[in-house]
C-alpha cells in the first residue's frame, strides 16, 4: 500500500481553497486533514458549503493537532512498554 502526503501552505487570501477542493474531489480521497487557526477553519467550511463540495476533511486547530500528536506518542510509548514486558519488540 502506498501513502501519499501533501502539504499546501501560503498566506491567507492567495486562492488555495478552490483549487484544493477540486483536486481532492478528483482524487476521491477520504483521508483529508485541514489544520489551521479557528478563523481559517470557519472560512474553509463556508467555502466547502458554497461550492457544494463532497469532501469532508477532518478539521484541526493547531492546538488540537498538537494534542492529537502527543496522544499518539503516549500510545506508542504505552504499546512499546507493554511489548517489552511481554518479551516482544515493536517496529516503530
Amino acid at each position: 500500500m502506498f501513502r501519499h502526503y501533501c502539504l499546501v501552505a501560503a498566506e491567507q487570501g492567495t486562492g488555495k481553497t478552490l483549487p484544493i477542493i477540486e483536486l481532492l474531489e478528483r482524487l476521491k480521497t477520504n483521508s483529508i486533514w485541514y489544520v489551521a487557526p479557528r478563523s481559517g477553519i470557519a472560512a474553509v467550511q463556508m467555502e466547502l458549503d458554497r461550492w457544494d463540495s463532497k469532501i469532508q476533511p477532518d478539521f484541526f486547530t493547531y492546538e488540537r493537532i498538537r494534542s492529537t500528536v502527543e496522544s499518539w506518542k503516549r500510545e506508542l510509548k504505552r504499546k512499546d512498554r507493554k511489548s517489552v514486558v511481554q518479551g516482544t519488540s515493536v517496529d516503530l
